[in-house]
C-alpha cells in the first residue's frame, strides 16, 4: 500500500496528524495531487487532509478523498465551523464524488440530545453529504460510541460501510465499498493485476464455473451446431467419437478451465511461514471471541478474548523465534543467506529506482 501522503505532522512532534493509504492497483502515483483549499493555519480546532485520485480505476473520473481528525481538547464549535469553511471551499468539486472520513469524537448516536452532532450533520446535509455509518465505533465497558464517520455526496454508488471487529485500536474500523463504472472491467483487470509469478508454491486447482451466463453460452453451442461431422464417418464406434469430441469442444468453450489457488481455511493472503495452520485457527477463535465481546459484552466474554488473545501472542512469539532459530542453523555456515534473513526480520528490502512523488499545494515535487 503506496505512496503513503502524510501531512499535517503535528508541531509537537508526538503522534502523527493524518495518513491516507492508497493501493497501488487503485492509480499510479502520478495520478495523485495533495491539495488544500484556503484555511487559516493557525486554526488548530481540527486536522484536515486533502487528497484527489484521477482516474480512479480507469474510469476517467476524479474521486477526492477528505481525512479529518479533531482531538477531544479541542473545541467542537470551533471544529464545526472550519468544517464548514471546508465544506463551502468544496462546493466548486460538488459534480466529482467526495468522500469524508475520520474521527471527530462528536458521538452521533446521542443525535436526538446533542446540539454538537445535530450542527454537524445540518451542515453536510446542507451541501449535499450522508452519513453511512450506522454503528457503534468505539465499544468499552462502559459506553458504546460512534464518533468515526463516513460521509458521500454520492450514496448511490455507496454499496455498503460495514463496521470490522479488529483489536488493533480501541476504535473499531470502518470499511466502505464505493462502486466504479468501469467501461470494460475484463481488460481492466488484466491490465492493473498482470500475472506474476508472487505465489510460485501456491498450491493451485483448475475449476469450472457453472453459472447462468456459462449455462446460456453452451445451450446458444449445441442449439446451433449442426452436427455434419456425425454423417462424415462410418460405424457406431467412429460416430460416437465425432459426437464426444463436437460435444467436449463446445463444454470446454461454455465451461473453461480456469486455475485457482487452493487456501487452508484460516490461511491468510500472504501467510507468514511460522504460522502454522493451527496456530491459524487459534488467531480465527481470537477474532471470533473479539466480535463476541464487542457484539455482546460482558465479564465473560471479556475474560475469553483476553485469555486467546495472551495464548496467540506467546506460541506466534514462540514459533517465530523458533523458525528463525531454523534458519541461522540452516545458514550456518552461508553469511550471505544469514545476511538475508537480518534483513528480512529489519525490514530491509532491496532499494529501487522507482521513485513516488507528489505535487504540494504550490505545485512543487515533494518526495513521500
Amino acid at each position: 500500500h503506496e505512496p503513503i501522503v502524510q501531512n499535517p505532522v503535528r508541531t509537537s512532534g508526538k503522534g502523527g496528524g493524518l495518513v491516507i493509504y492508497v493501493n497501488k492497483r487503485v492509480c499510479s502515483s502520478d495520478k495523485l495531487d495533495m491539495f488544500e483549499p484556503k484555511l487559516d493555519r493557525s486554526d488548530t480546532s481540527g486536522e484536515f487532509q486533502f487528497l484527489k485520485i484521477h482516474n480512479c480505476k480507469n474510469t476517467n473520473k476524479t474521486k477526492l478523498l477528505v481525512n479529518f481528525y479533531r482531538s477531544p481538547s479541542n473545541n467542537p464549535k470551533k471544529f464545526l465551523e472550519k468544517f464548514e469553511l471546508v465544506l463551502r471551499s468544496l462546493d466548486r468539486h460538488s459534480k466529482k464524488h467526495i468522500a469524508f472520513f475520520g474521527d471527530a469524537n462528536i458521538d452521533l448516536i446521542k443525535y436526538k440530545t446533542d446540539a454538537h452532532s445535530q450542527d454537524l450533520i445540518c451542515k453536510l446535509e446542507k451541501y449535499g453529504f450522508v452519513q453511512t455509518a450506522s454503528k457503534p465505533t468505539r465499544i468499552t465497558d462502559h459506553s458504546a460510541t460512534l464518533i468515526d464517520h463516513v460521509y458521500t455526496n454520492n450514496f448511490e454508488v455507496t454499496k455498503s460501510c460495514n463496521v470490522v471487529t479488529f483489536d488493533i485500536s480501541d476504535h473499531l474500523a470502518l470499511c466502505t465499498t464505493f462502486e466504479l463504472e468501469l467501461p470494460n472491467s475484463n481488460k481492466i483487470r488484466a491490465k492493473m493485476h498482470p500475472t506474476t509469478n508472487k505465489h510460485k508454491h501456491a498450491r493451485c486447482a483448475q475449476t469450472r464455473i457453472f453459472n447462468e451466463a456459462n449455462h446460456a453460452t453452451f445451450k446458444d453451442l449445441i442449439e446451433n451446431e449442426s452436427w455434419a461431422c456425425l454423417y462424415e464417418v462410418q460405424g457406431a464406434s467412429e460416430k460416437f467419437d465425432a459426437f464426444q469430441d463436437t460435444y467436449m469442444t463446445h463444454y470446454n468453450m461454455a465451461y473453461p478451465l480456469k486455475n485457482s489457488q487452493v487456501k487452508r481455511k484460516y490461511e491468510r493472503a500472504n501467510p507468514k511461514p511460522w504460522i502454522l495452520p493451527w496456530l491459524e485457527a487459534a488467531c480465527n477463535r481470537k477474532k471470533t471471541l473479539y466480535h463476541n465481546k464487542i457484539k455482546n459484552p460482558s465479564d465473560a466474554a471479556s475474560k475469553s478474548y483476553e485469555k486467546m488473545k495472551k495464548f496467540c501472542e506467546k506460541h506466534i512469539t514462540l514459533a517465530k523465534a523458533k523458525y528463525y532459530k531454523k534458519l541461522f542453523e540452516k545458514y550456518h555456515d552461508n553469511s550471505k543467506k544469514q545476511w538475508q534473513v537480518i534483513n528480512g526480520l529489519l525490514n530491509r528490502g532491496k532499494k529501487t529506482s522507482r521513485q513516488i512523488t507528489l505535487k504540494d499545494p504550490s505545485g512543487d515535487i515533494i518526495n513521500t
